[in-house]
């Protein structure tokens, strides 16, 4: 009898190890593969179901418009600070950061022109003319302080024209981004 039931055992051996390592590849897929899948797809559920509370309650939409207010004024005046300026609201202001710039870099200015036309793009730029009488030196210092500043000025254009005893004519066109929604 229990020869017959060895020798049955060592004919299905084959069979039974296929059943065994058929029932471990599904328990290990089960366990790494279906298992994370539904605890992340329910943690996306949780997430989604805290935003349709807030977009289904009167004031959902304002809260989240409001915290998002927050977080972004809170970013603009981080990336402020970096840059060593104060906070820019309007394009008058604009004009005042450049005159301190300039003054700080011993230059004044002959003309500034800011342009009719503001630059439209992902935020709208608004271009100015700069012209001064300076030297090298002076020129250098005046881009290198608003090169500092590339979230709210970039220089478009240069040009420069030698005069004599190391003094150049310069013309300057530079975008100033001002914050779309405190423009005036």
């Amino acid at each position: 009898m229990y020869a017959q039931t060895g020798k049955r055992i060592i004919n299905e051996a084959f069979t039974i190890f296929i059943a065994c390592a058929s029932l471990c590849i599904c328990t290990a897929a089960l366990r790494f593969v279906v298992i994370p899948g539904l605890n992340d797809m329910n943690g996306k559920k949780v997430r989604i179901e805290y935003f349709n509370r807030y977009i289904k309650a009167g004031e959902g939409n304002r809260k989240l418009q409001h915290e998002m207010d927050g977080k972004n004024a809170l970013l603009r005046d981080k990336l402020f600070k970096l840059a060593g300026s104060t906070n820019v609201a309007s394009i008058s202001e604009m004009l005042e950061l450049l005159i301190n710039k300039a003054g700080a870099a011993d230059i004044r200015f002959v003309k500034m022109q800011p342009q009719t036309q503001p630059v439209q793009g992902s935020q709208p730029a608004y271009p100015v003319i700069l012209e001064m009488n300076t030297t090298y030196h002076s020129l250098g210092r005046f881009v290198a302080s608003l090169e500092t500043l590339p979230h709210i000025v970039k220089i478009r254009r240069l040009g420069i024209e030698t005069l004599s005893e190391g003094r150049v004519q310069v013309r300057i066109l530079v975008d100033c981004y001002v914050p779309e929604k405190e423009q005036s």
